[in-house]
């Protein structure tokens, strides 16, 4: 009679003379978990970690486009786009721009911006056809009665204008056009006296009006600053003094919805919503999103958080587009006077 090998038996002769069907051990199986549990925890973090470092990747790459954008922006028009354009009481119109009436009771009725002037440079002509530049944001009169108009642009999900590892700006199907860049549009700072510069705001630099005529205020603006005020220009490269590899032209911005500060919509022209400032109080200067997000509760109108910037990549800190059309990833531990130097094109200052 034949008999199967040793290497073939399925079951073995017990001491008692029966048999048993072979198996594990309840101990075995758990030191089996206990193996792929530790083979998870080891590998889940380098999978997230790869996938993140892809998102990071191709928010570079975005950036990087912009920046070929901008830079053919100026090639073709001699000039930047404008940071925002500024109406109302406060806005003088540029001889190149839309003539048009429209009824704005004070100084923050906004029309296109940086983002929307780039849409032909991005290979986006038709949504850039759409926008309607007779009509302009937080002006008297629209459909709506929220201020905002252009909605067929607003509701457009540019995957350009939102970094990937940014989840909210991806996640918030109901807020008009998010986004994830801020333009820079330089360096905000109190003057003796008490007259604040702000090349973000709709109003132009500074508040004052008097304080427009000192020329060192100039020294102060970033490359996508507002114009439109006091007749405020577009920058041109060659104002660009302190270096194109040196300035900052357009930084992250992350935002969780409702309780922050201030939002950013790319199609939407308000104040903070597309630009930022670096602070030169350092009682005011805050780069650190951290800090911001646990002070919301109790400073939700914080100035320093409104224009900061910030993502969600790993070493607390963003990625910056520079004037030459490079991308730097900069940490919120950046010494505050140099920060506040790149955030100028002609502030003079040797970096």
């Amino acid at each position: 009679m034949k008999t199967l090998s040793n290497a073939t038996k399925d079951v073995s002769r017990s001491d008692s003379g029966g048999y048993r069907l072979g198996g594990f051990t309840l101990v075995e199986l758990l030191v089996v978990i206990a193996i792929i549990g530790i083979l998870v925890a080891l590998l889940l973090p380098a999978v997230q970690a790869a996938r993140e470092a892809a998102r990071r990747t191709q928010c570079v790459n975005q950036m990087k486009q912009i920046g070929l954008g901008a830079l053919n922006y100026e090639s073709t028009k001699g000039e930047f786009p404008p940071g925002a354009m500024a109406y109302g009481t406060w806005g003088v119109l540029p001889a190149n721009r839309p003539q048009v009436p429209f009824l704005c009771p004070n100084e923050d009725c906004n029309g296109t911006n940086w983002a929307i002037e780039l849409l032909p440079f991005l290979e986006q002509q038709q949504i850039y056809d759409w926008y309607d530049q007779t009509e302009h944001n937080f002006e008297e009169g629209d459909p709506d009665g929220d201020g905002l108009y252009n909605q067929r642009v607003r509701d457009i999900e540019f995957a350009m204008m939102k970094c990937p590892s940014d989840f909210a700006a991806n996640n918030l199907d109901q807020v008009p056009a998010p986004g994830s860049y801020k333009a820079m549009a330089g360096v905000i700072t109190q003057l003796p006296g008490g007259a604040w510069i702000n090349w973000s705001s709709p109003k132009g630099p500074p508040s004052n009006p008097a304080m427009a005529v000192i020329k060192q205020n100039y020294r102060y603006r970033g490359l996508l600053h507002a114009v439109g005020a006091y007749n405020v220009k577009p920058e041109k490269m060659k104002n660009v003094i302190d270096g194109a590899s040196k300035s900052l032209m357009i930084g992250e911005y992350h935002w969780e919805g409702d309780g922050d500060p201030e939002p950013v919509w790319w199609a939407v022209t308000h104040r903070n919503f597309n630009k930022g400032e670096a602070f030169a109080d350092p009682l005011l200067r805050s780069g650190n999103l951290d800090h911001c997000r646990r002070n919301i509760v109790t400073a939700p109108e914080s100035w320093a958080c409104d224009r900061t910037y910030g993502s969600m990549h790993a070493g607390d800190g963003g990625n910056w587009l520079r004037v030459d059309g490079s991308v730097a990833f900069i940490t919120t531990s950046l010494d505050g006077l140099l920060y506040e130097a790149m955030a100028t094109i002609a502030g003079e200052d040797g970096i």
